[in-house]
């Protein structure tokens, strides 16, 4: 991860744990935009989205991530709980399925 990226991401956490929501999703579209191709931008953003409530966000970075690496297990893995705790199992089972 390059020390821009990892910066940018250290500040979109400290606006979510301070309670700045809106400032958090606006520094997260802003990372995304600059690294639209980038899937460690992608899983980090939607596990900041994930911890801080934005499942539908979430949801849509991981998704994101499979459409640039069909195969990265840990998108895969995150979008398979994501349905468990929705309750939809066989989501679940589909996504973990080989």
């Amino acid at each position: 991860m390059n020390l821009s990226l990892k910066i940018q991401l250290q500040q979109a956490k400290a606006k979510a744990v301070s309670g700045y929501s809106q400032e958090m999703l606006t520094a997260c579209q802003q990372i995304i935009e600059t690294h639209s191709k980038d899937i460690e931008a992608y899983l980090d953003v939607g596990v900041l989205f994930l911890n801080f409530g934005y499942l539908t966000r979430a949801k849509e970075c991981f998704e994101h991530v499979c459409e640039l690496a069909p195969n990265d297990q840990r998108a895969l893995t995150n979008l398979a709980n994501l349905a468990r705790d929705a309750g939809d199992h066989a989501e679940t089972l589909r996504l973990f399925q080989p």
